[in-house]
Order: structure tokens, then C-alpha cells, then sequence
């Protein structure tokens, strides 16, 4: 289908989903510059929070995802159709350069990339071992930073 978007489906899907089901509400959206470089980080505690973050902002964002989730039948065509970028949890790796690369082109064309700074998922109110990736980017595409925070009370 020419002209077919997935990542807008997917988005219109998730706020219908989010906002009148689950009564998700968004404050501050508009200090949020629409295009990039730009760079968001948000805490992730819950498998929901990439898709939270889809209904929430007006424009793409670029996620970063777990490489074995692409190999996930239904996961894998969803991260693959958004264009996520996968990470390998092993370091220095022909993937995590390449990672690094797609990431970087995600700033260069003035996207939105949106970080997980943990690294992982955890089920704790406690900032956990943040790892270093987004002021890395946000260094190397010399590109603005915004934290975000929600919690699912």
C-alpha cells in the first residue's frame, strides 16, 4: 500500500488505548521541541513504556530495543515496521557499533531518539544503574536532551 504508515496506525491505536481506556495524561508536551537532534530519556519500568511513549508524542521517535526481541514472532515485525534500533547486550561487537551508527544517523537527519538510560527493565521506585549512552549521543550529534517521567499510579 503506497503511502501506508505503521508507525501512525500503531500511534493512533495506542492513544485510543491509553488516553480513554487507561486515562493516560500528559503534562508539559509543548516545552517539547517537535524535530530533533533531539534526544528524550525516561525511566522504564514496565514492558509498556516504549508504547506509552508512542501515544504520547506527536512525532516519531527512534527506540533503542533489546536485539533478541526482533527475533520474537509478532515483537520482531512491530520493532522492525518502527524501525527501532536494535542493541546487543554484549560490548564491542560489529552490532553495537553498528547501533551506534544507526543511532547517530537517527540524530544527523534531525530525528528524536528515545533512551531508556537503565538499560533494561526494572520493577523499582530507585534509579538504577544508569548507563552512559545518551550524553554519549547527545555529545556526539551535539544534540539537546529532555528528561521525561511518568509513573503508572
Amino acid at each position: 500500500m503506497k503511502g501506508f504508515n505503521f508507525y501512525n496506525l500503531a500511534r493512533s491505536t495506542l492513544r485510543v488505548l491509553f488516553r480513554y481506556v487507561w486515562k493516560l495524561q500528559i503534562i508539559g508536551i509543548e516545552n517539547i521541541p517537535a524535530n530533533g537532534p533531539l534526544i528524550i530519556v525516561a525511566n522504564h519500568s514496565s514492558l509498556l513504556d516504549g508504547l506509552v511513549m508512542v501515544a504520547a508524542f506527536n512525532f516519531r521517535l527512534t527506540f533503542f530495543s533489546a536485539a533478541y526481541l526482533f527475533d520474537v514472532l509478532g515483537v520482531g515485525f512491530v520493532l522492525k515496521k518502527i524501525k527501532a534500533i536494535p542493541v546487543s547486550t554484549y560490548r564491542k561487537t560489529v552490532s553495537s557499533r553498528r547501533t551506534v551508527k544507526d543511532a547517530l544517523d537517527v540524530l544527523k537527519n534531525n530525528g528524536i531518539l528515545m533512551i531508556f538510560p537503565e538499560g533494561g527493565l526494572y520493577k523499582t521506585d530507585e534509579i538504577v544503574n544508569i548507563k552512559s549512552g545518551a550524553s554519549f549521543f547527545s555529545v556526539k550529534a551535539k544534540s539537546t536532551g529532555i528528561t521525561c517521567c511518568y509513573n503508572w499510579n
